[in-house]
């Protein structure tokens, strides 16, 4: 019996949706591809004809395809990926937005969260500006990310303590 899942793409690389047909309009000849970004709309659920668009499913796939990018650049494992993505279906990002608090803050914090609870030591990254002992890669996308340090604290706890991690 093969237990190999080299036959398998990951899960961040499958489709955002129930239906999980891929589309791409760059297959299609140059004369067709508005028709096929229109299959692709549909067949995502993102689109039902003109004016039509389903915003929850938009807002939901670019939560998602940010959340892949951030963690992505953090390297964290297969496992902490899925419980992320998992996790952020259970709340919306607008509910931790604020002036000066980005999407991205939302999700980074959602990321330390998950990488903490998941370490046994507990001592991936905390935000601090002079941590000794904080991970490199997540002090390079801290740097990236306009936040200020008691504001994200205040962010992971809240999503610490709302999540239940």
């Amino acid at each position: 019996m093969d237990d190999s899942t080299d036959h398998q793409p990951p899960d961040v690389l499958s489709s955002d949706t129930p239906n999980q047909t891929m589309i791409h309009p760059l297959d299609a000849p140059p004369e067709q591809r508005e028709k096929y970004k229109r299959f692709r709309a549909y067949n995502t659920g993102a689109w039902n004809g003109p004016r039509r668009e389903n915003k929850e499913i938009v807002h939901r796939q670019d939560d998602l395809h940010l959340y892949d990018a951030i963690s992505g650049q953090l390297d964290l494992t297969p496992y902490q990926k899925k419980r992320g993505r998992c996790l952020l279906d259970t709340f919306s990002i607008g509910d931790y937005t604020a002036p000066g608090r980005s999407a991205k803050s939302v999700i980074f914090a959602l990321c330390i969260v998950v990488a903490n609870a998941d370490v046994p030591d507990g001592t991936r990254y905390w935000p601090h500006p002079d941590a000794a002992s904080n991970d490199l890669q997540f002090e390079e996308v801290a740097e990236d990310i306009p936040n200020d340090w008691p504001d994200l604290v205040s962010l992971v706890m809240k999503l610490e303590h709302r999540l239940e991690v």
